[in-house]
């Protein structure tokens, strides 16, 4: 037999369903609903692309009948993901953003986010993965 599909995202129609979400610097705090509830959730990570994650996960873990509360721990553990939307802080007088984007559009999506936490991008270098980088402001 098939497996179930489960849905995630902002549509009325998705299993898991983002009601409300708010991104800071250190964090986001999101409240998703399916048809019985609606259960709040934080994330370590900052950006609507790391809350969609959060769902995605979410939404299987319930799948396994995995409780909100051991979801939400596991959620607090992750202190960071390496080169995903990373903030380095090292006492510097600046911000310090490591993101592996990879394409032009990953790139504007990520400045998007960073535009809607109140920075400004003044410098950017775009690593190619291997020993050149293109370097751009």
């Amino acid at each position: 037999s098939a497996a179930p599909v489960k849905t995630y995202g902002v549509a009325d129609l998705a299993d898991t369903r983002l009601v409300r979400s708010s991104l800071k610097a250190d964090g986001a705090t999101f409240t998703v609903a399916t048809e019985d509830d609606e259960a709040n959730f934080h994330i370590n990570q900052t950006g609507q692309f790391n809350v969609y994650n959060a769902m995605a996960a979410i939404t299987v873990a319930r799948s396994y009948d995995i409780s909100d509360e051991l979801i939400q721990k596991g959620f607090l553990n992750l202190k960071s993901v390496p080169g995903r939307m990373q903030f380095i802080t090292e006492g510097q007088p600046f911000s310090v953003v490591i993101d592996h984007a990879h394409t032009v559009d990953a790139l504007y999506k990520l400045f998007a986010e960073l535009k809607k936490l109140g920075y400004e991008v003044h410098f950017s270098g775009l690593g190619t993965g291997y020993d050149t980088t293109i370097i751009t402001w």
